[in-house]
This record gives C-alpha cells, sequence and structure tokens, in this order.
C-alpha cells in the first residue's frame, strides 16, 4: 500500500515539476516524493530502483542549493536524505557507504546547528546522525571513532536535556546512546 501511494505522489510531484521547471517548490516537493518513495523501494527490496530514486532526490535537492546556497530548508532536506542513502547501503551490506552517508549527514546537521544555536531540532538530528555514524563505526571495528562520535552525540542531546527540549523519542535515543557508549569503556 504504501508502494502504491508513494508512486502516486512522485508521479504527481514529478508532473507538477516538469510543468514548471522554475518553481522551486514543486522541485523540493519532487526531491522529497523521490527521498520517501527511495526509502519504501529499499525498504521492498526493489534496491535497484530505491537507488535510484534516492540518487534522483539527492541531485535535485543538491541543485536547489545550488541556486539558493542559503535555503536551509533545503540544507535540512539533504540532511534527512543522507540517512536514507546510509541505511540503503546498510540494506546491501556496504558498510563503509553506510558511515560516509552517515557522516554527510552529520555534517549538514552540524553545520545547521551551527548556524542557529537555538535549533534544537538540528542539534537533536545531528545527534541522531552521529549515533548512526558512531553504531556503523562501531560494526566496522571503528571503537575509537565510535567512541568519539557518541561522545560527541551524547554532550548534545546532554545539553537539550538541560534545556528541556527532548521529547519521549528522544529520550529514548539518549539511552541508547550512553549504553553503549559506556559498552565502549
Amino acid at each position: 500500500i504504501s508502494l502504491a501511494y508513494g508512486k502516486q505522489a512522485l508521479d504527481v510531484a514529478r508532473r507538477s515539476s516538469e510543468s514548471d521547471p522554475a518553481d522551486t517548490q514543486a522541485r523540493q516537493n519532487l526531491a522529497r516524493a523521490l527521498s520517501r518513495y527511495g526509502n519504501i523501494l529499499m525498504l521492498v527490496k526493489r534496491r535497484s530502483e530505491g537507488f535510484g530514486a534516492l540518487r534522483e532526490s539527492e541531485k535535485t535537492i543538491l541543485e536547489l542549493i545550488e541556486r539558493e546556497p542559503r535555503n536551509r530548508v533545503y540544507q535540512d532536506d539533504l540532511g534527512t536524505l543522507y540517512p536514507r542513502l546510509g541505511d540503503a547501503e546498510k540494506f546491501v551490506g556496504n558498510l563503509p557507504g553506510a558511515l560516509t552517508q552517515y557522516k554527510r549527514s552529520a555534517e549538514v546537521f552540524n553545520a545547521l546547528a551551527a548556524f542557529d544555536e537555538r535549533n534544537a531540532v538540528a542539534q537533536r538530528d545531528w545527534a541522531q546522525a552521529l549515533k548512526s555514524v558512531g553504531i556503523t563505526e562501531l560494526k566496522l571495528g571503528q571503537k575509537d571513532e565510535a567512541r568519539a562520535s557518541l561522545s560527541t552525540a551524547v554532550e548534545i542531546v546532554s545539553k537539550l536535556k538541560r534545556q528541556n527540549a527532548l521529547g519521549k523519542w528522544d529520550e529514548k535515543i539518549f539511552n541508547e546512546m550512553k549504553q553503549l557508549l559506556a559498552s565502549l569503556k
């Protein structure tokens, strides 16, 4: 069902984008639809198509960023896309490729958090990306790197917790990271 709805949403977004290629909102909607559809394709093991949709999403977002480099929403979309690409790489057993994508996400969210230190969402997303980096580094046997990534993530989340800027889901992430970090000591 998700696949069918994802395809419908993608078709609508593609028609809208094609009807006015200069419409940046339509291009952004297309990139988001491609990202979601690519994720769904990966989940139903249509991996070649999934990678294609995710790469097309990345290309579209990068084109938008090139047109409007200061647009933080496009940056956020890119930061959100990279974990999907990382997960896709992980699904096919390419942990080094997954690590690269997770690191790209962490870099994007780090930049967004640095741009606006009050942006708790970007900080949380940065911590989540670092958690994915750390877990992947751990799976690759890179314990020192994993310790550093997870330590930074725990610091970010601890700061957010002190500011009462964490939801229940975030608390779970925080606890998982603390447990992982404690296992590395």
